[in-house]
């Protein structure tokens, strides 16, 4: 992984607080990073991914336009690297969904 990857998450963590859903976790790095620091976040890390190959504890495979989960179920979600891999804006409506209400989203692009 880039030094900037983990630049990027470390300032994450500042914000990403509760139970988090990583859209696009791919092979599960973010949560590695995250138990690795023993980061205490307040609550569990679940990642999805459209082509999940290395099953892990709450890493699901997935479609982001989607999501597998119930209304209002996470407190952060968080989209690295994916957006320009979606094909319409549904994921937008779909992570609201699963937020619940006052909470953030991130996500980042190269």
């Amino acid at each position: 992984m880039k030094p900037k990857y983990y630049s990027e998450r470390r300032t994450l963590l500042k914000f990403l607080k509760g139970k988090i859903l990583d859209i696009g976790c791919n092979y599960g790095f973010f949560h590695k990073y995250v138990i690795g620091r023993g980061r205490k976040i307040g609550g569990e890390v679940y990642g999805l991914d459209v082509e999940v190959t290395n099953y892990r504890e709450n890493i699901v495979k997935g479609d982001a336009h989607l999501l597998p989960f119930k209304d209002e179920s996470f407190d952060s979600v968080f989209a690295g690297e994916i957006i320009e891999y979606l094909t319409n804006s549904e994921f937008l409506k779909e992570i609201e969904r699963v937020l619940k209400k006052g909470v953030r989203c991130d996500y980042s692009t190269e």
